[in-house]
């Protein structure tokens, strides 16, 4: 994969992850089989992944991603980006988040994110890592 490739990857990824009227089993196909999520020292594989888009459908109105900075070299990825979001509730959040990617075959295998909550209440910082009970 180029670089070019890899960026618009991450790009379209994003774009995909921010439309909650589309199926969770769609944004699956960015990611690998074996796909590993680690964010703020919590870790989970793909279905973990999976259900937490699926909890953010619940919880979230609309979602929008910024990207900062991003850079890859074809095979890893880093970026620098800001998820504005807006709760079923009313609320607003912001989060900064600081990820490296692993990108194989076309594919996302590894996301490593450190995030760190911008605007919102206290609770809001969970959004990073929200699952389904």
């Amino acid at each position: 994969m180029t670089s070019e490739e890899g960026t618009a990857l991450i790009r379209a990824m994003f774009e995909a992850f921010c439309d909650l009227d589309r199926p969770v089993e769609e944004i699956a196909a960015f990611f690998a089989p074996g796909y590993v999520q680690r964010v703020d020292g919590r870790e989970f594989g793909r279905e973990g992944f999976l259900d937490h888009l699926r909890a953010l459908r619940t919880t979230l109105r609309r979602l929008d991603i910024g990207i900062e900075q991003i850079v890859c070299d074809g095979a890893s990825a880093a970026s620098v980006h800001v998820a504005h979001a807006l709760k079923r509730t009313g609320e607003a959040v912001r989060v900064k988040v600081i990820a490296f990617y692993k990108l194989e075959h076309g594919q996302i295998s590894l996301v490593d994110e450190l995030t760190r909550l911008v605007h919102g209440d206290a609770s809001d910082r969970d959004l990073a890592f929200v699952q389904h009970a």
